[in-house]
């Protein structure tokens, strides 16, 4: 498409002429550094990060696939670069305002306009092949997180692991049902870029837990779990602050709500694990032993 069009310079400058805004006012240079660099960290901390290594054969294979998986998130560059080229083409905002339509239709419009129709067939089946492997993964992890840590761990401690698979079954119908009324409802479906980085914000709070225990055993619960709720009360303060409507924080040089959290996060879990190491309360906590990894019918 890109060559087609006559490169990127030229597909910036039709869409420009489009009405496509493309000036960014120097204030915001920081919040989209930090909010770059904030979602990259947040795309290690979802639970469906994850969900597809549990399948692998064995431990040779999750060290040579997974850490290429997370490369994967670049393309995202090009699909956003090809929603550009689709204003450049087709002249027209995709805003969802005004009877114009939605950014999600921007792709498959230029794929319309751009390839006969047997070529479009088969590219519109490619992308909903594409969007069913990551969605279906999503809601599988949302379905193991709703039965190991709620209905395991609150409503039926003792429920047998063929129990457990019958709710994990049951709440990936849920999720995904819920997640299709969501994507009908076009006040929520045009704010999704949003709601995106507010979840960024959010899982990012989980990072001292999930990452900085992987380099050392002398984080205390206590620590970790009072430096997630206190960021976490202040990241959803922000996010209300800013209306729920943007994720960059005006009150401090325009950067991303989740990095303001985070760095809150890191002081607390910090100060606390001072305060318990000087007056001795610290300990190795979580260490996993050669045990855990039998395997017992």
């Amino acid at each position: 498409m890109p060559i087609k069009l006559g490169g990127f310079g030229t597909i910036f400058s039709e869409a420009k002429l489009a009405g496509l805004n493309l000036n960014i006012s120097p204030a915001l240079d920081a919040g989209y550094v930090t909010l770059a660099f904030g979602s990259a960290l947040a795309l290690f901390l979802y639970p469906h990060a994850f969900t597809g290594a549990l399948s692998s054969k064995d431990a040779n294979t999750i060290k040579r696939i997974h850490p290429f998986y997370r490369y994967t998130a670049f393309l995202l560059l090009f699909v956003t670069l090809l929603g550009v080229a689709a204003v450049a083409v087709l002249g027209m905002p995709f805003d969802g305002k005004h009877g114009a339509p939605a950014s999600s239709f921007a792709f498959p419009y230029l794929i319309e306009h751009m390839f006969p129709s047997w070529f479009s067939s088969f590219a519109f089946a490619a992308v909903v092949i594409g969007s069913i492997v990551p969605s279906s993964i999503m809601a599988l992890a949302s379905a193991n997180l709703i039965t190991r840590n709620l209905y395991l761990e609150y409503i039926n401690p003792k429920a047998s692991s063929a129990r457990q698979s019958i709710v994990t079954r049951i709440m990936v119908v849920v999720v995904i049902l819920g997640a299709l009324l969501f994507s009908f409802v076009p006040a929520a479906s045009r704010q999704i870029i949003f709601l995106q980085t507010f979840g960024g914000a959010f899982v990012l709070q989980t990072l001292p837990a999930v990452f900085l225990s992987l380099y050392t055993r002398k984080l205390n619960k206590w620590s970790v779990g009072i430096g997630w709720f206190v960021s976490l009360v202040i990241t959803v303060i922000m996010l209300i602050q800013m209306n729920l409507t943007v994720s960059f924080y005006k009150y401090f040089f325009e950067v991303y709500i989740g990095l303001i959290g985070l760095g809150i996060n890191l002081l607390v879990v910090g100060l606390i694990t001072l305060v318990m190491y000087l007056t001795k309360h610290v300990k190795e906590e979580g260490t996993i032993e050669e045990k855990d990894f039998e395997y017992s019918s």
